[in-house]
C-alpha cells in the first residue's frame, strides 16, 4: 500500500475503541496529578475538564478543515492517522514529566497557584494531549464513513470510543491503580498505541511507519526500566528533602519528607501533618480537654502525627482513638512515635471519620478534629450540620467537641468574620452551648453543658505540663478585647453550612479567586462572550446549537455530581475513574436506545427536554437521601448512587448526540466535525463555567437548575420553533 492511496478495511473503529482506552487512561492520570498540583481542591477538576473538552474541540476543528469532503480521501493516507495515533502514545509521558519538573520554574514552589495561573498553565499541559484525541477522534470517524459508506459510521464510532473509555476507566480503577504508578500507566497506555501502529502498519505494509512503531514501543519500555524516574521526579518537586515515602491513597497521593529531623505529610500537595509541632498540638489537645474532669474515651480525627496524642494522654483517658483515612499515617506513627504507638491505650484506625461515627458503638467524652480549613469539599465534610448532628450522638452525656477555623491575628477581617459568623451558626444549631477561643487558630468548643474560657485555671488545678500553652500565655491569648472581638464576629447569624449546601467551602473557593485579582468578573464576561460566540457561530445549524447545550450540561452536572460524590464519600481521588468510566459508559447506552428513536428536530427536541428535566431533578435525589445521622445512607451506597445518576445523565446525553448525527444531510463529513466541535466547546463551556463560576456564585442547587432551564429552552426551541419534523 502507497502512501497516497486507501486499500482493504480501515480500522478505524478498533482504533475509536483503543483511543478511547488509552485516552480515558491519560485523562485520569493528568487530572490526578493536576489535583495534588492545585492543592485538592475538586472545583479546579472543572476547569481541567473544560481545557480538555476545549482542546479536543479545537483538535475536531482541524480534522474538519483537512478533510473537506470525500474526495479529499483518496489523496490522503492511513499512516497519517496511524502516525497521529504514535504521537499519542510517547506525548503524555513527557506532558507528566514537565508537570512534576517544570511547574516551579514559572510559579513559586510551594505556593498557592491563583486562577489565572492555573487557567494557563493547565491549559499549556494538556495542549498536545488534548488536541490529538480531538483530532484522531474525528479522523476516525471521517475514515469510517469513507470506508464504509454507511449513514452510521459517526454513531458506531462515537459508541465505540465511548465504550473503550468505559473499560478504559474500570481498568484504571480496579486494576491498573492498584499496582502501578501513575508514569506506569501512561507507558502502558502508550505500548497499547504503539503496538496497535505496528501490527496495522505491518499488515499494509508502511514499513517506515512500522519503524517508528517499534521505535516507540521500545523508549517506552526502557524509559522507566528500574521504576525509579516517577519517584525522582516527584522529589524534583521537594529539592533538600529526603522523600521518605510516595504512595496512593483513595483519598489522594501521599508524600512523607524529611528535613532537619523534622517529618512532614503532604497529601494532594497540602501539608497536613508534621512531627514536633508543639505549638498546635497543644492548643488543640488542651483547650478541648480541659473542659472535661474525667474524659475515658477521647476521639481525634486527623493529624494524629502532629504531637496531639501524647498531649492528650497527660490526662489519663482509658481510650484514645485516632482516626485517620490514609493507612500511612499508622505506618508512620509506629516509626516516630514509638511510645504513643505501643501504648495500650491508644487505637489506630484507618478508615473514613464519618464512616466510623456513623458505625461506632462507643460514646466519647471528647472528639477533636485536628483538621485544616475547609479548603476542599473533603474537608468540608467535618464542619457541617449533617456531621455535628452524627457526632452529638456518639457524645456522652456531658461531651465536648472542638475544631479549629482559620488564623486570628489582633485583626478579623469581613471575610474571616462571615467564615466564623457561618461556623457559629451551623454548630449552634446542634450543640446549645458553644465558645470560642483565640489561639494560633479560632477554636470552637461545643457541647450540652455549660463551658469555661479559663483554660489557664483549669490546667494549673489538674498540674499539666506544657511546653507552649503556659498561663502567662493563655493569660495574654485571652484577654478581654480578643474574646469580644470573637464574639461581635459571630452577632450577625451566618448562613448554616450543610453537606450539599457547602457554604464554608465555597466561600474559601470565592476567598482564593478574590485574593489574587479581580477574576471573577472577567471570568464570567469571558464566558459569557465565550458562549454568544458559539451560538452565533452554530446559529444556522440547530442540531449543532442542541448539541452544545448538551455538552454544556453533561459537564456541568459531571462537575456538580463529583463534588457530590467527593462530599458523601470522601475518596473522589480514588472514584474518580469510576465515575468516568461509568459516564461513558452511560453515553455507550445511549446511543444504542436512541437507534429505536426516530431521526429529526423534534426528537432532538425532546431529548432535550428529557435531559433537562433529569438535571432538575438531581438536586431533590441528593438532598433527599445523605447526610444527618446515624441511619443516613452509608457512603459508600451514597457513591454508588451519585455514580448511578451520573449514568443516567450519560444515557440521555448520548442519546441526544446520536439522534443529532442522524439527521439527513449530504456533507455528512462537516457533520461529524461539526457535531464533535459543538460537543465539545459545549462541554468546555460547562466545566470551566460552573468550576469557577455558577458552583462558587450560586451553589450546587441553582447550578443544576439553570442547567435545566438551558435544556428547557434549547428543547423547546426545537419542537415549537421547528417547522420540519
Amino acid at each position: 500500500m502507497s502512501l497516497g492511496t486507501l486499500d482493504g478495511k480501515t480500522p478505524a473503529i478498533a482504533a475509536a475503541f483503543l483511543l478511547g482506552i488509552t485516552s480515558t487512561m491519560v485523562q485520569l492520570v493528568l487530572l490526578r496529578e493536576m489535583l495534588c498540583v492545585y492543592h485538592g481542591n475538586e472545583l479546579v477538576l472543572g476547569i481541567l475538564l473544560g481545557h480538555w473538552f476545549l482542546l479536543a474541540g479545537v483538535g475536531a476543528w482541524g480534522g474538519r478543515r483537512r478533510l473537506r469532503d470525500r474526495s479529499d480521501f483518496p489523496r490522503c493516507s492511513l499512516g497519517v492517522f496511524l502516525a497521529g495515533l504514535l504521537v499519542l502514545a510517547w506525548v503524555p509521558v513527557l506532558v507528566l514529566l514537565a508537570l512534576r519538573m517544570g511547574l516551579h520554574l514559572f510559579f513559586v514552589r510551594g505556593a498557592m497557584i491563583g486562577p489565572v495561573g492555573t487557567l494557563w498553565s493547565s491549559l499549556v499541559l494538556l495542549l498536545p494531549c488534548g488536541l490529538l484525541v480531538g483530532w484522531l477522534l474525528v479522523w476516525a470517524s471521517l475514515l469510517a464513513e469513507y470506508q464504509t459508506g454507511s449513514t452510521t459510521a459517526i454513531s458506531r464510532i462515537y459508541a465505540a470510543d465511548g465504550l473503550g473509555s468505559l473499560i478504559g476507566g474500570v481498568v484504571f480503577t480496579f486494576v491498573l491503580v492498584v499496582w502501578l504508578d501513575h508514569l506506569a500507566i501512561l507507558i502502558v497506555a502508550g505500548l497499547m498505541l504503539s503496538l496497535f501502529v505496528v501490527v496495522v502498519a505491518r499488515a499494509i505494509r508502511l514499513r517506515g511507519l512500522w519503524c517508528w512503531g517499534l521505535s516507540v514501543t521500545a523508549l517506552l519500555l526502557v524509559i522507566n526500566w528500574n521504576g525509579l524516574l516517577d519517584e525522582q521526579s516527584i522529589g524534583a518537586q521537594y529539592p533538600g528533602q529526603r522523600l521518605v515515602l510516595v504512595a496512593n491513597s483513595p483519598y489522594g497521593r501521599t508524600l512523607v519528607t524529611e528535613y532537619g529531623g523534622q517529618y512532614q505529610m503532604v497529601e494532594n500537595g497540602m501539608v497536613v501533618a508534621s512531627t514536633d509541632q508543639v505549638e498546635p498540638a497543644e492548643e488543640a489537645a488542651h483547650y478541648a480537654m480541659s473542659q472535661h474532669p474525667q474524659a475515658r474515651w477521647v476521639l481525634v480525627v486527623g493529624g494524629a502525627l502532629s504531637g496531639i496524642v501524647p498531649e492528650v494522654l497527660k490526662y489519663h483517658p482509658e481510650h484514645v482513638v485516632c482516626v485517620d483515612h490514609d493507612a500511612r499515617l499508622n505506618e508512620m506513627a509506629r516509626r516516630y512515635l514509638p511510645g504513643v504507638w505501643q501504648d495500650s491505650r491508644v487505637q489506630w484506625i484507618a478508615t473514613d471519620a464519618r464512616r466510623h461515627i456513623r458505625q461506632t458503638t462507643h460514646r466519647y467524652d471528647v472528639v477533636i478534629l485536628n483538621l485544616p480549613d475547609p479548603s476542599t469539599s473533603m474537608i468540608n465534610r467535618y464542619f457541617t450540620r449533617e456531621f455535628y448532628r452524627e457526632t452529638r450522638q456518639i457524645l456522652a452525656r456531658d461531651g465536648v467537641l472542638s475544631f479549629a477555623l482559620g488564623r486570628y491575628e489582633n485583626y478579623i477581617s469581613p471575610v474571616q468574620a462571615r467564615l466564623l459568623s457561618t461556623a457559629y451558626t451551623t454548630v449552634r444549631e446542634v450543640f446549645p452551648e458553644v465558645i470560642l477561643l483565640p489561639g494560633l487558630r479560632t477554636f470552637f468548643l461545643a457541647s450540652e453543658r455549660t463551658l469555661n474560657s479559663d483554660v489557664a485555671s483549669r490546667l494549673k488545678e489538674r498540674n499539666i505540663a506544657t511546653r507552649f500553652v503556659s498561663e502567662a500565655y493563655l493569660r495574654g491569648m485571652f484577654t478581654a478585647d480578643r474574646l469580644a472581638d470573637l464574639k461581635r464576629a459571630v452577632e450577625d447569624k451566618g448562613e448554616i453550612n450543610r453537606d450539599f449546601q457547602p457554604v464554608l467551602y465555597l466561600s474559601h473557593v470565592r476567598s482564593w479567586i478574590d485574593q489574587f485579582a479581580d477574576t471573577r468578573t472577567a471570568a464570567w464576561a469571558s464566558a459569557v462572550f465565550l458562549f454568544i460566540v458559539a451560538v452565533l457561530g452554530l446559529r444556522w445549524h440547530p442540531e449543532s446549537l442542541a448539541i452544545l447545550v448538551s455538552g454544556f450540561s453533561a459537564s456541568a452536572m459531571e462537575v456538580v455530581l463529583i463534588v457530590v460524590f467527593q462530599i458523601a464519600c470522601g475518596a473522589l481521588y480514588q472514584g474518580l475513574g469510576g465515575l468516568v468510566a461509568l459516564f461513558m459508559g452511560g453515553l455507550v447506552v445511549g446511543s444504542m436506545v436512541s437507534r429505536r428513536i426516530p431521526p429529526g428536530r423534534r426528537s432532538l427536541g425532546w431529548t432535550a427536554l428529557a435531559l433537562g428535566l433529569y438535571a432538575a431533578l438531581v438536586p431533590t435525589a441528593f438532598s433527599a437521601g445523605w447526610g444527618g445521622g446515624r441511619s443516613s445512607v452509608g457512603p459508600w451506597q451514597s457513591g454508588w448512587t451519585i455514580a448511578l445518576i451520573l449514568a443516567g445523565l450519560a444515557v440521555l446525553v448520548g442519546m441526544e448526540f446520536v439522534v443529532a448525527s442522524r439527521q439527513t444531510e449530504t456533507q455528512r463529513f462537516s457533520l461529524a466535525s461539526r457535531l464533535y466541535q459543538a460537543d465539545f466547546l459545549g462541554a468546555f463551556l460547562g466545566a470551566v463555567l460552573t468550576g469557577a463560576c455558577l458552583v462558587p456564585a450560586v451553589g450546587l442547587h441553582w447550578t443544576c437548575w439553570l442547567t435545566a432551564a438551558l435544556n428547557g429552552i434549547i428543547g423547546w426551541f426545537m419542537i415549537v420553533r421547528t417547522k420540519s419534523p
